[in-house]
């Protein structure tokens, strides 16, 4: 058995090292093959790195998640043995097309990850920080088909005019928001945001909501947090010392960073988190990058816009308005629970 191995072992080392002497699949020189072959796996690697940034142009037809592996993830290919960078796809090796003179140059295998699998890394790394800080169950569920307007012809003559005030700048909002949404790809370019102000329960955070889901299912990286969650959960990852002070915490630093970062970030009732420096701080670093790098940040706030000012610092608020300018709204009126108390 021993001797039978070694014999195996000799002929698929001779295979390796000793090609046919005439190429009978191809007649074709050698480096016309190879250019061809190379420019073919450079532009699926092209079109894999456009795809991770433009998702939404993805083939909603194709009978795969990622028509670009097939739903692989990793892509396999031969590297050329002189140049690291230069590669071909590894079906083309087994093709015919190369010259059996030259396979052993292209004996090196390797295996390429295409987009699909960064965006499943990132889009794990956003689920998990809407989970924790901010978009729950109920508002995962928000949509601009399920955003509901109330009937003033089903409450008390006194309360009509109140409603039918709120109901008119809510569809007023909600176009806006829809807009918004339909036309984010053009609208990112120069980082425009959106942003709402309002009383409490007016749906505010439902416009926010249905906003961040519709860009999710175009493949946006869109994180939505709560901004006093979002605090409670940083000041939470926090180890303290001997003395119980609050010290460095890595897990923080990676939420802001992811928060900075993001292709998308909708900021929750803004103004309602307790201004301590620290909060002051990290927001003014968070919205500062996403304002320096052309990044939307929508948000909501129960404040008014002075409020806003004096609870955030003036640099932040400025930044923050700016970035919403011409895609601001506010809803006028009571909340639905109190409206809701009144109807007939």
């Amino acid at each position: 058995m021993d001797g039978y191995r070694k014999g195996i072992e000799q002929i698929i080392r001779g295979i390796k090292t000793s090609p046919p002497e005439e190429n009978i699949f191809s007649d074709e020189e050698p480096e016309v093959v190879k250019g061809r072959l190379v420019a073919k796996a450079q532009q699926l690697q092209e079109q894999s790195e456009y795809l991770n940034n433009h998702p939404e142009e993805r083939d909603e037809s194709s009978p795969y998640e990622c028509e670009v592996c097939k739903d692989k993830i990793w892509i396999p290919m031969r590297r050329f043995k002189h140049d690291k960078e230069t590669m071909i796809l590894e079906e083309d090796f087994f093709s015919g097309q190369i010259n059996p003179k030259e396979a052993w140059k292209w004996s090196i295998k390797v295996s390429w990850e295409c987009w699909c699998s960064k965006r499943k890394k990132e889009k794990k790394r956003v689920d998990k920080l809407n989970n924790q800080t901010g978009l729950s169950r109920r508002f995962k569920r928000r949509t601009f088909e399920n955003f509901t307007f109330l009937d003033p012809a089903e409450f008390p003559n006194d309360d009509r005019e109140q409603v039918k005030a709120l109901v008119e700048s809510q569809k007023s909002a909600y176009n806006r928001a829809l807009e918004y949404a339909n036309n984010f790809q053009s609208l990112k370019e120069d980082g425009r945001s959106f942003g709402i102000l309002g009383s409490y329960g007016t749906g505010k955070t439902h416009l926010l909501g249905a906003i961040t889901n519709e860009l999710s299912r175009k493949g946006v990286q869109a994180v939505f947090i709560n901004t006093t969650e979002f605090f409670d959960t940083l000041r939470e990852s926090f180890e303290k010392d001997e003395n119980g002070k609050p010290i460095s915490s890595t897990r923080a630093s990676e939420y802001i960073e992811m928060v900075k970062t993001c292709e998308h970030l909708s900021l929750d009732d803004v103004g309602k988190e307790k201004p301590t420096d620290y909060v002051l701080d990290v927001f003014y670093r968070i919205v500062n990058y996403r304002y320096e790098n052309l990044l939307p940040t929508n948000f909501t706030t129960n404040a008014s816009l002075e409020e806003m000012e004096n609870q955030m610092g003036g640099a932040t608020y400025r930044r923050l308005v700016e970035m919403a300018a011409g895609y601001m709204k506010e809803i006028i009126g009571e909340s639905y629970d109190q409206l809701l108390l009144r109807k007939k």
